[in-house]
């Protein structure tokens, strides 16, 4: 499975590490728990930057974005959530804590903390984009 992920220039070394989430935690992931956000395609990766972007706070032309991709076995672990499972306030903005505990505490079957973590976009139901453990 190919990922992608756009990230500023200037923090590169550190895109696919998930510090940032590690730091701030996000809608899948509470404060102390690294994962990395990635899209199944670029224009998703664009889409979900565009919606999450305040441009009171920075201009976008001033960001120097770009991106990378990754492929990910598909032998590894991963966790498949369907979407019936998921907290009925997920979409929310703020997110829920509820979908942060979801996604820091979950294991696959076999007690494995998964690697992959496909969740569905809160901005398309038929898409899907991956959050990846940062122990892999």
């Amino acid at each position: 499975m190919r990922v992608y992920r756009i990230y500023r220039k200037h923090r590169r070394d550190a895109a696919f590490t998930g510090e940032g989430a590690r730091i701030a935690g996000a809608r899948w992931n509470l404060p102390g728990t690294p994962i990395v956000y990635t899209c199944a395609t670029i224009s998703l990766c664009l889409l979900e930057l565009f919606v999450h972007f305040d441009p009171a706070a920075a201009d976008m032309t001033q960001l120097n974005l770009e991106y990378r991709w990754a492929d990910i076995p598909e032998t590894l672990p991963r966790l498949e959530v369907q979407e019936a499972e998921l907290p009925r306030n997920w979409r929310e903005i703020p997110w829920p804590q509820s979908t942060q505990e979801l996604g820091t505490f979950s294991r696959s079957s076999d007690g494995e903390e998964p690697f992959v973590k496909p969740c569905s976009s809160s901005l398309f139901e038929d898409s899907c984009w991956p959050a990846i453990g940062d122990q892999h």
